[in-house]
């Protein structure tokens, strides 16, 4: 058979090692859509998908920056009401 395999399909992995040693094939399976409006709707999906994806960026790192500033304004609040305590009443 093709390839070291035997014509009747017994044994064909150990015919393949014997003539022909530790040796495998990979294959490739490349798929393309050949409908052009399923390709392009599946291709707006994917642009509305990343669009997506950047608005949610965007709005995690405003929340973070809001956190942050909300953060910093706490800490002088509570410096000037540190200061405060610190002086004397009189």
């Amino acid at each position: 058979g093709a390839y070291g395999l035997s014509d009747k399909g017994v044994d064909s992995y150990s015919e393949s090692f014997n003539r022909q040693g530790m040796e495998w094939s990979v294959g490739l399976n490349f798929k393309m859509i050949l409908d052009k409006k399923v390709r392009n709707a599946g291709f707006r999906v994917a642009i509305n998908e990343m669009a997506k994806a950047k608005i949610e960026k965007d709005k995690i790192k405003k929340a973070i920056v809001l956190e942050i500033d909300t953060a910093y304004e706490r800490l002088v609040s509570y410096r000037k009401a540190l200061k405060r305590q610190e002086k004397p009443l009189n």
